[in-house]
């Protein structure tokens, strides 16, 4: 059953002039080993995608939205997807390069770096911490795709959700399209730290199994299609963007 309470604030303002071009929810992938072997999770991670996938369940209406499954390529992203389309009595999920975390073109040396960063311990919140401020992962792009890159990739990947929602939305369908993805720290990392201003020093980023839910809007009223409503919600918080299809940036919008 839909929690009312969770109703986008949008949908109660009957006067603002916004349909939903569609949904994103994406989830970080559960806890895992890192060992590359299909599902690579941990018992931990499975729970965790098993009660995100539970929650999620009862937030969608399915007489109301189409869902579609996306992951990363990574067994760890695969792993979690596939718990998310069980829970959520999905057949198919489509693997997205867009949604890869960063792509290591070092191994041994970026291994390295991982194991000096995250200590005997094993400490992974170290190692976000690392990837958010550490100019190496920036610097070092014979170890390892540039931080810049990434957050270019990122916005890609929006401008393509977009595409895709609005071909859908030509469909007459009638339904609301809902992509459900799996992806890693790095992809939401520019996203979460620029709109909700978290500092890793004081706050760790998006934790495995955490999701982040975007909702996409259409203007009815206006000509300029280029600039496209986004609402974000993030542990319970939720802010509008503006994201510019042409030049593949964002803005936060100003509060009223």
């Amino acid at each position: 059953m839909k929690n009312p309470e969770k109703e986008p604030a949008f949908e109660k303002q009957e006067k603002r002039p916004f349909d939903i071009l569609g949904k994103v929810t994406i989830f970080r992938h559960g806890e895992t080993k890192y060992t590359e072997q299909y599902p690579d999770l941990t018992e931990i991670g499975k729970q965790q995608l098993e009660e995100g996938g539970e929650e999620l369940k009862e937030e969608i209406d399915r007489s109301k939205e189409e869902i579609w499954i996306s992951s990363s390529p990574a067994a760890r992203a695969q792993g979690s997807a596939d718990i998310l389309a069980k829970e959520l009595g999905i057949k198919d999920k489509r693997i997205a390069k867009a949604l890869r975390g960063v792509e290591i073109r070092d191994r041994e040396e970026a291994l390295k770096m991982i194991n000096d960063i995250i200590g005997p311990e094993q400490d992974i919140a170290k190692m976000d911490k690392a990837y958010a401020d550490d100019p190496q992962f920036e610097e070092r792009v014979d170890v390892w795709e540039p931080r810049s890159e990434v957050e270019k990739r990122t916005l890609k990947g929006i401008e393509i959700i977009t595409r895709l929602f609005t071909r859908y939305g030509k469909q007459e369908k009638n339904k609301i399209p809902h992509l459900v993805s799996v992806s890693h720290y790095e992809f939401f990392n520019h996203l979460i730290r620029k709109v909700f201003n978290v500092n890793p020093d004081e706050e760790r980023g998006i934790q495995f199994g955490e999701k982040l839910e975007l909702t996409l809007l259409k203007k009815n009223n206006e000509e300029d299609k280029e600039r496209v409503p986004i609402l974000v919600t993030f542990r319970g918080q939720t802010k509008e963007i503006v994201f510019d299809r042409k030049t593949r940036s964002i803005d936060i919008a100003k509060e009223e």
